[in-house]
């Protein structure tokens, strides 16, 4: 069916947050099928708990743990909707009409990608644009996003991986703001522990898109919202 929205929510070892996002996304009527998709968590009492408080949510749960990547192609095979919502698991504070507003200018202006920039991001990610760049939070075509898993994109390094393809095909990008926090993963273990998985992400990052061109990323790409696109 045309414009038909799919939202994809990969999520490992996650908890409530995941439960409060879901009591979110449930309310939107713009989203058309919402997919979580377990990437091998150490236990299924999450996903007893989508299943029993939101029936409607279609909740797939991988042998083994694959990476964000991996998971949101599985996602992909199984989503019917034209256009994709992309949301990270962890994240708490973004509010329903951020999202219903994106969808709409989304699919009004034909855009190639809306990115929900991370206003409530710390000053090093904003420096270093990866509220924007890293932002798991985006609308995109399913179409485009088939075309970026024709690469092997393993692990963290899917968002570079849908910057790189809409660079290099001069796609038409915006970011609009949103409120959402996600929890940096020295939060979610000890500081050390935490602090190793954030190296480790960004040297992941780094071996796909290599140090010039995630540079010239963070110079070049994405640069608009809403109101300075349409107004060239």
């Amino acid at each position: 069916m045309k414009n038909r929205l799919t939202c994809i929510i990969p999520f490992y070892n996650e908890g409530v947050r995941l439960l409060d996002l879901l009591h979110l996304i449930t309310k939107i009527n713009l989203i058309d099928q919402l997919i979580c998709i377990d990437d091998g968590s150490d236990s299924g009492m999450l996903a007893e708990e989508i299943q029993k408080k939101f029936p409607k949510v279609k909740l797939y749960i991988l042998d083994n743990n694959s990476g964000k990547s991996a998971a949101v192609k599985y996602g992909l095979s199984i989503s019917t909707g034209e256009f994709i919502l992309l949301l990270d698991a962890d994240i708490t504070g973004i509010k329903e009409m951020e999202l219903v507003n994106a969808i709409e200018v989304f699919k009004k202006k034909s855009l190639d990608m809306i990115i929900l920039k991370r206003l409530n991001a710390s000053f090093l990610v904003r420096f270093i644009r990866a509220d924007v760049l890293l932002s798991g939070e985006r609308l995109v075509k399913k179409s485009d996003l088939e075309l970026v898993f024709e690469e092997n994109v393993i692990g963290y390094q899917l968002e570079m991986a849908i910057n790189k393809h809409m660079k290099m095909n001069n796609k038409k990008v915006i970011w609009m703001s949103n409120t959402a926090k996600n929890h940096y993963k020295y939060l979610k273990n000890s500081f050390f522990k935490g602090l190793w998985k954030d190296i480790k992400m960004y040297l992941n990052i780094l071996s796909y898109i290599g140090l010039n061109n995630f540079l010239n990323h963070v110079f070049t790409f994405c640069k608009s919202n809403e109101k300075n696109y349409f107004s060239k």
